[in-house]
């Protein structure tokens, strides 16, 4: 069986993937309409996508999508989300000059607005980057350079 997710290898969504779905052909795909066009044009056979944040309230995108494609939802599973705070082991946090953000989206970005708290106050600078997973695969680029 093929499940799609949006996002990269270590995204939440590929999480639940392999939480929901053990055992199948989980890949990850660049946009949401990306993982639903997939799924009608039969190149996967389930999709797993977020429709809820506990930060942000719903991912109206992902329900937009719903009633566009005229899909239905088969399962429900809560992911816990825990956010870490990366960096190579040469860096210190108080030589910090910025941090690796998402680009600039019409929808509120559920792993920034969770961390808004703890890295929002700061005073450093961001570089704009995709969710988490890319974020990870930003900073090991940096082969350690500080941010």
């Amino acid at each position: 069986m093929k499940v799609v997710f949006q996002g990269e290898l270590g995204a939440y969504s590929e999480l639940a993937a392999l939480s929901f779905f053990p055992g199948a052909e989980i890949s990850g795909l660049r946009t949401l309409v990306d993982v639903f066009e997939a799924v009608q044009n039969q190149e996967a056979l389930v999709a797993v996508i977020p429709v809820e944040n506990s930060s942000i309230g719903p991912i109206t995108q992902c329900y937009d999508l719903l009633d566009e494609y005229d899909f239905e939802i088969f399962g429900e599973l809560i992911t816990p989300i825990r956010h870490c705070l990366v960096a190579h082991q040469q860096c210190h946090i108080e030589k910090r000059r910025g941090g690796i953000f998402p680009p600039r989206r019409t929808q509120p970005v559920p792993a920034l607005s969770q961390s808004t708290g703890r890295l929002g106050d700061s005073g450093h600078a961001g570089y704009r980057r995709f969710g988490p997973a890319h974020q990870r695969k930003a900073i090991v680029k940096r082969r350690g350079h500080c941010c």
